[in-house]
């Protein structure tokens, strides 16, 4: 028994870095069979670790037709938001406020772009983003806080689309936090996380209407 827990939980580390990199893609079906030979294990491994997943909700298990990496509605996407809005703002003013050892990487986000951002440099722009957000909720340094966006693979699931809102909107948005952190306010830096955010599920919600 001990040996089949260890071998399902170096399954599922395995598979769910195989989607939060990329290879699996979104709207994909996972291929059990191509799964088994890459990773020369058996069905019931492979099995117990994409239940794992579907109960994490980071795949969704279709009656009959197998596992899927889901692809979000807007009105999806926008209840993830609500949720970045809320844990992310109280990791970066975790982040000032503890005067973490990542907040100067931090404070030198987006230095490199200005206003406009050149169409061919928005690639560049959602690299540093990802990079950004990141580094915040590992800022925070509160273990449940990031537990939480393991788990649930928030940060992976709000890039399905890439960016939501153009750079020309929320680069300023970045520098006013940025600002904010660089003044020793938390407590504002936060508020302003939470607002931008905010206004990314405004942007979604506005899509069903």
């Amino acid at each position: 028994m001990i040996k089949n827990t260890i071998l399902t939980t170096a399954v599922y580390k395995a598979l769910r870095e195989k989607i939060l990199s990329g290879e699996i893609k979104f709207g994909e079906k996972i291929n059990k069979a191509q799964l088994m030979d890459d990773m020369g294990i058996s069905q019931t491994p492979l099995n117990e670790a994409l239940s794992r997943l579907a109960g994490e909700r980071i795949l969704e298990q279709r009656d009959r037709h197998g596992y899927y990496l889901p692809i979000h509605t807007p009105a999806q996407l926008a209840e993830i938001f609500a949720v970045r809005a809320a844990l992310e703002g109280m990791a970066f003013r975790l982040a000032v406020e503890s005067k973490s050892p990542l907040l100067p990487e931090i404070l030198g986000a987006f230095r490199k772009f200005g206003l406009p951002v050149a169409e061919n440099r928005i690639p560049e722009y959602l690299e540093e983003d990802k990079h950004f957000h990141a580094l915040i909720v590992d800022a925070s340094a509160n273990p449940v806080l990031k537990q939480l966006f393991e788990r649930f693979a928030y940060l992976h699931f709000a890039y399905e689309k890439g960016l939501i809102r153009h750079p020309d909107e929320t680069l300023l948005e970045h520098q006013t936090m940025i600002a904010a952190a660089k003044d020793g306010n938390g407590k504002l830096a936060g508020e302003l996380l939470t607002e931008h955010h905010y206004k990314t599920r405004a942007h979604l919600l506005s899509q069903l209407s």
